[in-house]
């Protein structure tokens, strides 16, 4: 695991790796990367340890390194952009920043790891894990966990491109060639069928 892209990318595309290889200009690199929360120490000329447990990565691989430490879909970027856009509004206050230890998914949904946080943050952060357990992760559209191996939170659309199972009341919409993304304005297979045959009546 390694550092989130969006938060490195944006410190990265501020330098080069020559700015790391300059003494001063390391300085200032390591000097952005903190403001956004990450760790990053320099091992030799030519290597950085993003503090994350996975050791140093060269200067040619620092990008690639930004890719590593979320695993989570893009369908939950609008649940972790919210949570970072306030991170970012605490820490540019506060000599004590929060810093993120990880982000990825777990057991369907978003698990968001920070180290020590004001409380009123570790709620928001709560807050948003649950509402990750209603919101796909493939396209952010209302969802639910399914599977009992690799549990997802998914939409019946992502369900079945992925070969998720589907739920009884969204078999029976396909059936009846409906979209099964209605299926929450349903609370049984009976209102289905029932809906189906009122239509029937009044075409």
């Amino acid at each position: 695991m390694s550092i989130g892209r969006y938060r490195a990318e944006r410190v990265l595309a501020r330098f080069t790796p020559d700015d790391w290889l300059d003494p001063e200009r390391r300085t200032a690199v390591i000097a952005a990367f903190n403001k956004e929360g990450i760790m990053a120490v320099p091992v030799g000329l030519d290597q950085v340890d993003f503090c994350d447990g996975a050791g140093p990565v060269t200067l040619l691989k620092w990008r690639t390194a930004a890719t590593e430490r979320e695993t989570f879909e893009g369908g939950w970027s609008k649940l972790v952009g919210a949570l970072e856009e306030v991170r970012a509004l605490y820490n540019a206050t506060t000599p004590n920043p929060i810093v993120i230890h990880q982000i990825k998914e777990k057991f369907g949904g978003l698990r968001y790891y920070t180290g020590a946080a004001p409380e009123w943050f570790l709620t928001l952060i709560d807050a948003v894990e649950e509402m990750s357990l209603r919101t796909c992760e493939e396209c952010g559209e209302q969802g639910r966990t399914r599977g009992k191996g690799w549990v997802k939170t998914l939409c019946a659309p992502c369900a079945i491109r992925l070969d998720y199972p589907l739920t009884d009341i969204e078999q029976a919409l396909i059936e009846a060639k409906r979209d099964p993304a209605s299926a929450p304005l349903y609370k049984s297979v009976a209102d289905v069928k029932a809906d189906i045959e009122r239509s029937k009546r009044g075409s």
